[in-house]
């Protein structure tokens, strides 16, 4: 699980992709995501789980697990929860 600060900072990828969970560990499908990740080498993504009662925390951090520097995992707590601006960094100059 990442922190706020880190989790934009993804420097082996040219793409981001944000990824919303809400109990999602019985559809989830990790592996979909490991070969989309083992394939697409300049994609990176960014779980935000929010709030999960289930076991969609561990699922993503299994997929994470393989790919550190291309995946975080933000968990939030609760759907309103202010993990969002961390989010609102993508306009850094590191996606520009």
């Amino acid at each position: 699980m990442e922190n706020n600060a880190n989790v934009t900072n993804l420097p082996d990828v040219q793409a981001i992709i944000v990824v919303p969970c809400y109990n999602e560990a019985h559809r989830f499908r990790k592996q979909t995501f490991r070969d989309f990740l083992a394939a697409s080498r300049s994609i990176g993504f960014i779980f935000v789980d929010d709030g999960t009662k289930d076991a969609t925390l561990a699922v993503l951090e299994e997929v994470r697990s393989g790919y550190v520097n291309r995946v975080r995992v933000l968990h939030c707590g609760s759907p309103n929860n202010s993990c969002w601006p961390a989010l609102l960094q993508f306009s850094s100059p590191q996606l520009e």
